[in-house]
């Protein structure tokens, strides 16, 4: 039962009675009001224990969520509790007689509010952390949760406050004093305002309060930092700097060809798959002209007792980061001779393991070997340092500037909607004098405008060279990946 529901009785009786009502009194006065001469006869007799108890339980069953109603054919009174189990949202009870259904309810919100009386937010947060590592698979989750708990929860004031004392009007004060403390804009406020929502709903599940005090709480979304677009140098690779990048990765390759982390950073350009995905590619996954994009490398993390978590190593998942993410990838001619390369490679070296494209010394290759291979490219370039991920970027935002038609780009990256791609995706890969004469050229398209000498690598010949082409099976229906035994291991 919440502060609110007993308020309204506690009013009524002198301050100094307060405490020995709400921690004495409430425990006895209606499962047992008998009990009252004994246990609160220093604040109030059995007849008002019993005015009172009549009080408190008319306040509790008004703010039961459920409705009471008589069965038509077993003739007994039904109810629902909050299943505390978390398996269903509710737990059906019945009882022959009304008034001991009553009585079962009111017994369950006052055995709540005593475990509850002096739970601080903390405790409630080490309590539901249990409760939803059972609803999910993803330990990533947990980890980005106690991330959100450490940052904003942890060593504010809100930790220590008991839960009783979390009313509509604290939560409202106190998550727009985050807002502007920390300048967050819609997303980063969701994120960060996840914990405590969902705190409160497993609070109500478990009876420790009736309703969310923040069900009402309204958002001033004015406070909101305006999203900006980053910066296009930061979030691609341009025109220039990819004929570098790629040929430096072909460098690496070349020096050490037993690894072929190199080989999947220019697959990342050339498909615009996740690096976790990439990492999770098999040969079934590959016909003549597409990959079929189904699984992933996903972080395991372990929970430590304190409510954080740590990395305890990676596992292949069968899917995607959404259900958008299963997808086919078109493969380009180079990203096909890359393939050829690796496949080719694999079997010079008797490298297999279970199946996947990328494996070294028996084992798959893991996202953070591929992630280190650009970040050495890079250096070795003196190019600022960007995250694989700007490869995908690169990807999506040459195929917008080609003029490819903007679903068939979604679609092959794995979003949801082309908002994520253009608002998220789109950068501009040219420098400035490039993009003023592109400017020109798209508005007077008849005035004739002088090229400028823009300096590129040599074309490349194909990284095969005169090795011999592995041809995959041919997928007519261009659908469904192959299942050829040549790429079966």
């Amino acid at each position: 039962m919440n502060s609110n529901a007993v308020s309204v009785v506690e009013s009524s009786f002198p301050t100094s009675l307060t405490v020995s009502i709400s921690e004495k009194v409430l425990s006895a006065i209606f499962v047992n009001p008998g009990l009252c001469k004994s246990e609160c006869s220093s604040t109030i007799s059995e007849k008002g224990a019993r005015v009172l108890g009549d009080m408190i339980a008319k306040e509790i069953l008004q703010n039961h969520p459920y409705k009471i109603w008589k069965g038509a054919k077993d003739g007994y009174w039904h109810s629902y509790l909050p299943n505390v189990s978390g398996t269903k949202k509710r737990k059906k009870i019945k009882r022959r007689e009304r008034k001991d259904l009553e009585k079962v309810i009111v017994e369950f919100y006052l055995d709540s509010k005593r475990h509850s009386e002096n739970m601080t937010v903390g405790e409630l947060y080490l309590e539901w952390l249990d409760y939803k590592t059972i609803h999910t698979k993803s330990t990533g989750t947990m980890k980005r949760l106690s991330a959100d708990w450490i940052k904003y929860y942890s060593k504010n004031e809100i930790a220590g406050k008991k839960l009783k004392e979390i009313t509509e009007l604290y939560l409202d004060e106190w998550l727009h004093t985050v807002i502007k403390k920390y300048g967050l804009n819609k997303k980063a406020f969701y994120n960060m305002s996840m914990p405590i929502r969902q705190m409160l709903e497993y609070a109500v599940k478990k009876g420790y309060i009736l309703k969310s005090p923040l069900e009402n709480v309204g958002i001033n979304t004015r406070l909101f930092e305006a999203d900006t677009k980053k910066n296009d140098a930061t979030q691609v690779f341009s025109v220039d700097e990819v004929p570098l990048i790629y040929k430096e990765l072909r460098r690496r390759y070349e020096i050490r060809p037993g690894n072929t982390a190199p080989l999947a950073v220019l697959l990342a350009f050339e498909t615009g798959v996740r690096v976790g995905e990439l990492v999770a590619i098999k040969y079934e996954d590959i016909t003549s002209d597409f990959i079929h994009i189904q699984r992933q490398e996903s972080k395991v993390y372990s929970a430590n007792k304190d409510g954080t978590y740590k990395l305890a190593g990676f596992e292949v998942v069968n899917h995607t980061k959404s259900n958008a993410g299963d997808r086919m990838v078109y493969l380009t001619e180079e990203a096909r001779k890359i393939i050829q390369e690796v496949v080719r490679k694999n079997e010079i070296n008797g490298e297999s393991c279970n199946s996947y494209l990328f494996v070294k010394n028996g084992e798959r290759i893991k996202a953070r070997a591929v992630v280190y291979q650009l970040d050495k490219c890079l250096e070795a370039l003196a190019i600022e340092h960007r995250s694989i991920h700007k490869a995908r970027k690169t990807f999506v935002s040459a195929l917008i500037d080609a003029g490819v038609n903007i679903n068939e780009i979604r679609k092959l990256v794995g979003h949801a909607d082309v908002k994520t791609t253009y608002d998220s995706y789109c950068y501009n890969r040219y420098g400035e004098e490039e993009t003023h004469r592109k400017i020109e050229q798209a508005l007077h398209p008849d005035k004739k405008i002088a090229d400028k000498e823009i300096k590129t690598d040599e074309k490349s010949e194909g990284i095969t060279g005169n090795h011999k082409v592995i041809r995959f099976p041919k997928d007519k229906k261009h659908g469904k990946p192959g299942n050829s035994a040549a790429f079966r291991k």
